[in-house]
């Protein structure tokens, strides 16, 4: 479960900084608002497609999530 957390902090930390809002990550990667809220407090897994969007939409390094 720590590197779901881990991988929702980075998300939000990363929000933050582009100043990017839940709905608008979300119209980004395709996803609804609710398998947001879910991402973003840890309590599921993200597919592997998804998270690799994840990760390059908010151009977060791989090597900074567990």
């Amino acid at each position: 479960m720590e590197g779901h957390t881990n991988l929702a902090a980075s998300i939000q930390s990363a929000m933050k900084a582009k100043q990017l809002s839940r709905d608008q990550l979300a119209g980004m990667l395709g996803i609804n608002h609710f398998m947001m809220e879910k991402l973003l407090r840890g309590e599921i897994v993200p597919s592997t497609h998804l998270k690799k969007r994840l990760l390059e939409t908010l151009q977060i390094p791989r090597e900074n999530i567990a």
